[in-house]
C-alpha cells in the first residue's frame, strides 16, 4: 500500500507517531539556535549602522523647529540679560562708591558695626551681579560653538563677548555687554 492510498487519518497517524519526545526536543534546540543565531545578526546589523544612525538623528533633532525657535531665543535671552547685568552692575558699584563716599569712616570697633555689614552687602550683591553676568556669557559662549544651536544665532550677534569680535566693532558697544564697571 503506497502513501497516496492511505486515507488523511492514517496519514495523520504515521506522522504523529514519528513526532517522539526526543525529536521534538531536537526542533526546539534548533528553533532556539535559529533565533539566537537571528538575534546576535539583528544586534550586529545594529551596531554596524549606529553611527550613520547616529548622525541621522543628530541631524533630525538639530532641524526640528522646536530646537530651532529655543536656541534663537536663547542667544537673544543671554545676550540681553549680559547687557541688563552689565547695567546692574554699574548701578550696583555706584551704590557701593556713594556708600563709601557718605561714611568716610566706617568701622566704629566694635564686633557689630551696622554701616561695615551695609557696606558688605552692597559689595556681595556687586559680586553677585557680576558673576551672573559671566556665567551668561559663559553660556551663551557655550552654545555658539554646540551644535544643536550655534547654526540659529542671528548673525548680527557676536560669536564671543571679546572686545575683538568684529560685532562690537560695527553693531553692538563693547562696553554695553563687558560685565565690567566703566
Amino acid at each position: 500500500m503506497s502513501t497516496n492510498d492511505k486515507s488523511f487519518d492514517d496519514q495523520w497517524n504515521d506522522e504523529y507517531e514519528r513526532w517522539t519526545p526526543k525529536r521534538v526536543k531536537r526542533w526546539v534546540i534548533i528553533l532556539v539556535l535559529i533565533a539566537a543565531f537571528g538575534g546576535i545578526i539583528a544586534w550586529g546589523l545594529t551596531v554596524a549602522t549606529s553611527d550613520v544612525k547616529g548622525r541621522g538623528d543628530a541631524v533630525f533633532q538639530k532641524n526640528s523647529a522646536t530646537n530651532r525657535i529655543q536656541a534663537q531665543a536663547q542667544f537673544e535671552q543671554n545676550f540681553a540679560d549680559v547687557k541688563k547685568f552689565t547695567l546692574q552692575l554699574r548701578d550696583a558699584h555706584a551704590a557701593v562708591a556713594t556708600f563709601t563716599a557718605d561714611h568716610p569712616n566706617i568701622g566704629n570697633g566694635t564686633v557689630f558695626d551696622p554701616l561695615a555689614e551695609q557696606l558688605g552687602n552692597l559689595q556681595r550683591t556687586e559680586t553677585g551681579i557680576k558673576q551672573q553676568c559671566q556665567r551668561v556669557q559663559t553660556d551663551y559662549e557655550a552654545a555658539t560653538r554646540q551644535y544643536t544651536s550655534a547654526d540659529f544665532k542671528a548673525a548680527d550677534l557676536p560669536f564671543r563677548f571679546d572686545a575683538s569680535d568684529p560685532t562690537f566693532a560695527s553693531t553692538w558697544s563693547w562696553t554695553d555687554y563687558n560685565c565690567e564697571v566703566k
